[in-house]
């Protein structure tokens, strides 16, 4: 895990250098962005080979049975991300189609200031899903469970006091970092808020559910927040502005996290220690 978090600290660092460098002498452009995105993704990625690289062989007589076993979860997972465009990526579109580029750019600010907490909710899940991987060892899954109920705790504290906060400062905090031309929307931020709250819920399910090898519940259970999203945009963004994508995108949310609790409950039995 320590390895992980340095690796990613380097990385990140040489982001900001970069960035800030070209942006001081006027070469920061789009693809030199991106292109330094892929450098340093290529410094973790050959860090991270070149550490284990004493621990790691090839089995030849194991590839293809390997990769059958990678193609039953990795092709829910793949027809998942390719839906998780309809969920999280639809709003900006639908937004700019019924209303106009400054409600784009307005709903963007306020999702970036709800999801601060997201690189914790990153770290988390780096850390929270080996050790599912362990605790459901020899198919014990009251371990997983106990480790998914600690999960969700350790999660919600504080995402729960950064609803607290940002229901009632939401508006003020957005002002303060992109100026007052994005005052006045803090009811979209409260919305934003509980929406990250629900995903942050969310997320430890989907870890859960993958351990048990269940990629297509998560699959699914995008595939349905996607249409919800768009169903519900479609209308509500029309006759409620902006807000209505606030409105669609919590709906959504609570509609993946109700699919994924309510599969959970069936193949684990998910009561029992909900009432503990």
């Amino acid at each position: 895990i320590w390895a992980s978090v340095v690796i990613n600290i380097i990385a990140t660092a040489t982001q900001i250098a970069l960035v800030t460098w070209l942006f001081i002498i006027h070469r920061l452009t789009l693809d030199r962005v991106f292109e330094i995105l892929a450098l340093s993704s290529c410094i973790a990625a050959a860090y991270m080979f070149w550490t284990h690289r004493r621990q790691m062989h090839v089995t030849a007589k194991r590839i293809w049975g390997d990769f059958l076993n990678g193609l039953t979860m990795g092709k829910w997972l793949l027809f998942g991300s390719l839906a998780n465009f309809g969920v999280y990526q639809a709003y900006p579109w639908l937004l700019l189609y019924f209303l106009d580029p400054q409600a784009v750019a307005t709903f963007g600010v306020c999702n970036t200031v709800a999801g601060l907490l997201d690189p914790l909710l990153r770290g988390a899940s780096a850390y929270i899903e080996p050790r599912m991987a362990h605790g459901y060892k020899d198919a014990n899954t009251d371990s997983l469970m106990r480790l998914l109920r600690l999960s969700l705790l350790a999660l919600a504290t504080p995402y729960g006091l950064w609803l607290a906060i940002g229901s009632v400062y939401g508006d003020e905090i957005v002002t303060f970092v992109f100026g007052h031309s994005y005052t006045g929307y803090g009811l979209l931020v409260t919305l934003l808020i509980i929406k990250t709250l629900i995903e942050c819920i969310s997320t430890p399910l989907s870890q859960a559910l993958q351990t048990l090898e269940r990629a297509d519940v998560v699959t699914a259970s995008v595939v349905f927040g996607a249409v919800v999203s768009l169903v519900l945009g479609t209308i509500l963004i029309p006759r409620i502005g902006i807000n209505g994508a606030g409105i669609t995108a919590v709906i959504s949310s609570a509609a993946i996290i109700s699919w994924r609790l309510a599969f959970l409950r069936k193949i684990v039995g998910l009561p029992r220690w909900m009432l503990k």
